[in-house]
């Protein structure tokens, strides 16, 4: 399911960008990635949406399965993987 592969994308990002052994150059572009995706994410469901906002509370704690499990159920509420510049 898209939005799986979605919320898969968020969470390598945030593991990785912190991750030992990671270039520089390595870190800055799955930072960019990352940053591109949560634009998108905000421009297409919105700003203030229960998405944005659950993506914010994983990006605290991004080691969370709770928050991970609630921006999954975020995003597929908000119809993401129907949105095929997401998908």
């Amino acid at each position: 399911m898209p939005a799986d592969l979605i919320l898969t994308a968020i969470a390598a990002a945030l593991s990785a960008s912190a991750a030992a052994g990671v270039t520089e150059a390595g870190k800055k572009a799955i930072v960019d990635a990352y940053d591109g995706l949560k634009s998108l994410i905000k421009k297409r469901l919105g700003s203030d949406s229960e998405a944005a906002a659950a993506l914010e509370k994983l990006e605290a704690k991004p080691d969370s399965e709770g928050r991970t499990q609630t921006l999954g159920e975020e995003l597929e509420s908000a119809g993401a993987a129907s949105d095929p510049e997401l998908a």
